[in-house]
């Protein structure tokens, strides 16, 4: 990889606080652009919200860098998004895409994912499916708000799981929503389930979700209802499971694994392919799903197999 202009590229950094750039999936999906840094390929900077009452940074900073390119995390706002675009810039989004997104992006592959998912439960005979979804307050990307509406990757991976099973005699339970603000209360997702099941009167035979952060929160409400993983329920989801700067997670569940990492460095590939000119600026926006690699860790039971009682 070769420094596509003459002078090495200054890129912007765009993310949601100072604080999460060190913590949880952001050290390995800003790796390869700190690399490359490392070699003398590029500079970078971040550019963060000024308190946590603003939903991304401001354009103004983002105008002040005279940067070469954009890195956009996460950032689902669609008119900040129109802007930067505006500013004629080369510009990759990582773990996000919506419909008509008008930027080259990366995601996991979440309906790949699902999709491998919904087999799994057809190849075992999983005949009731519970989606635990999670809902984000509108147009609010931190805080609190009055509105929920189900967050934009809950919702492409339910539909994906909706759409796989959609040819079988696979029942999929109400949707459970959970409410979040700046995280998932487990509490009320325990609460949630449990009232779920109980009013049903049975429990599904399997349940997946959003992650398995998520998925897992529901572990406890089982457990309180005396239901064995994965005699009676079994559970399985995806997650972020290589880290290349923080120890790797112990596997809890039956996973579609993906690595931030990967992410990070495709979209750096598809962001220099823009800058070089290799990808010219008049092509239609690109669109990358990762695929994730299954692991499993003894949550999803055969149902044909599982004794009675």
């Amino acid at each position: 990889m070769k420094p596509p202009a003459k002078r090495v590229p200054h890129i912007g950094l765009l993310f949601w606080s100072p604080e999460e750039i060190h913590q949880n999936y952001c050290p390995d999906l800003f790796l390869p652009y700190k690399e490359a840094a490392a070699r003398g390929l590029l500079t970078y900077k971040y550019l963060t919200p000024r308190s946590a009452n603003d939903f991304h940074p401001p354009l103004e900073q983002v105008k002040a860098g005279r940067f070469d390119g954009l890195v956009s995390v996460s950032i689902w706002k669609e008119t900040f998004i129109g802007d930067l675009q505006k500013l004629g810039l080369p510009m990759v989004t990582l773990d996000y895409r919506s419909n008509g997104w008008p930027a080259d992006s990366v995601t996991f592959g979440s309906r790949q994912a699902f999709s491998q998912i919904a087999q799994l439960f057809k190849e075992n005979d999983h005949r009731e499916i519970l989606f635990i979804s999670v809902f984000r307050p509108q147009g609010v990307a931190h805080g609190k708000g009055d509105t929920y509406i189900e967050d934009d990757t809950s919702l492409e991976r339910r539909m994906a799981l909706q759409e796989a099973l959609a040819d079988s005699d696979v029942d999929m339970w109400p949707l459970l929503p959970i409410k979040t603000g700046p995280g998932v209360r487990r509490e009320a997702l325990v609460k949630a389930l449990k009232d779920l099941i109980t009013n049903i009167g049975k429990a599904p035979t399997a349940i997946t979700g959003h992650d398995i952060n998520i998925v897992g929160y529901g572990r406890q409400a089982l457990e309180d209802l005396k239901l064995r993983v994965p005699q009676d329920v079994s559970l399985i989801s995806v997650d972020a499971l290589n880290t290349e700067t923080q120890p790797a997670k112990k596997i809890t569940m039956d996973t579609l694994k993906f690595s931030w990492k990967q992410v990070g460095t495709e979209g750096l590939r598809m962001l220099w392919e823009r800058m070089s000119g290799k990808v010219p600026a008049d092509v239609p926006p690109r669109h990358i799903e990762l695929a994730g690699t299954y692991l499993p860790a003894g949550t999803m039971a055969n149902r044909r197999k599982v004794p009675p009682g």
